[in-house]
């Protein structure tokens, strides 16, 4: 059920081609079960990411759980119960991001604490985000809202994780899938390999590629908040961007493994995009490509934070100029 006025309206969602009631508003809770619904959940992300092996995928949007809560309490136990899939049965998905939209920003901060407790998803800060508000008019946090889901990352992953036969392809040849992407004029893309593929690799290399529908920047960190960028621009004696890497994640004593951000923006176009895929004519069409990724079974013990850690690396970024496309 969807609450639309002040007046006591409701609305009903009809699938226009199916005529299934998609929210009906007999469907109306009257309390908040976190378990239950992470319950639900589970199942669903474990057979997209499964399909996502199966198809190769080398890039995707990142998965976002929404939890509105304004006007419910979370009951004791099943507090308890939300807190241990977090930290259980959620571990299967490190690119998991949570919103909660609560006027009970306490008990939300209190579940995804997690200081103390190795978990897959860190930094904290990046993958559990509240807004707090009281307010069921959605004016006083759309901003909020908007903004922090526009700044989550899309996912760039190493494909065929699952059986031990595709870990073994993954590791020993420098598969290089292409992740097509379009930019819009005034909209950054950001994208983030996770920690967990970077554990125990040789040499990383993730390109950004021209498709002459005009010039881009990319920029690359290792910050979720995106700062301290390393960006270089592409023009028309560059149309290729390399971001290369050497023992970024060795599993030594003393060494973090951090996650790899990169964001990207239009600088012109050519206004030539006319394929389906395309939206609007002055879109950019960018291929990004990645190798040397390992499945995140492949890794072997946690590190600590070493200082400094990402000006040593990004000396390892080049870019050159594609002489085959010219």
């Amino acid at each position: 059920m969807i609450d639309i006025s002040i007046y006591g309206s409701h609305i009903s969602v009809v699938n226009g081609q199916t005529g299934e009631f998609m929210v009906n508003r007999t469907n109306n809770p009257s309390t908040l079960s976190l378990s239950a619904s992470f319950g639900s959940i589970i199942p669903h992300l474990s057979a997209q990411l499964d399909n996502e092996r199966s198809y190769r995928t080398v890039g995707a949007s990142s998965p976002v759980i929404m939890v509105i809560s304004q006007n419910q309490r979370v009951a004791q136990n099943d507090f308890e119960s939300a807190r241990r899939m977090l930290t259980t049965s959620f571990e299967q998905f490190p690119d998991l991001y949570f919103v909660f939209l609560t006027n009970d920003a306490v008990t939300f901060s209190q579940l995804t604490d997690f200081t103390s407790v190795e978990h897959s998803r860190f930094p904290f800060e990046e993958h559990y985000k509240i807004i707090e508000s009281s307010s069921v008019d959605p004016q006083p946090f759309t901003d909020l809202l908007s903004t922090t889901l526009k700044a989550i990352p899309q996912r760039l992953v190493a494909p065929f994780c699952r059986s031990a036969a595709n870990r073994d392809t993954w590791r020993n040849v420098n598969i290089r899938e292409d992740y097509e992407q379009y930019l819009s004029p005034n909209v950054e893309l950001r994208y983030r390999i996770n920690h967990r593929f970077l554990w125990n690799t040789g040499d990383v290399g993730i390109q950004f590629q021209n498709a002459n529908y005009g010039e881009f920047t990319v920029c690359g960190t290792m910050n979720h908040q995106f700062t301290d960028l390393a960006c270089h621009k592409t023009s028309s004696d560059v149309d290729t961007v390399w971001f290369n890497f050497t023992g970024l994640c060795s599993g030594e004593a003393g060494s973090e493994c951090r996650s790899l951000y990169f964001l990207v923006q239009m600088d012109e176009s050519n206004m030539r995009c006319l394929e389906d895929d395309c939206r609007y004519p002055d879109q950019v069409r960018i291929n990004i490509k990645h190798q040397g990724l390992r499945c995140p079974t492949d890794r072997s013990g946690v590190g600590r934070v070493v200082s400094g850690w990402f000006i040593w690396v990004i000396v390892g970024l080049i870019v050159f100029k594609n002489l085959g496309n010219n």
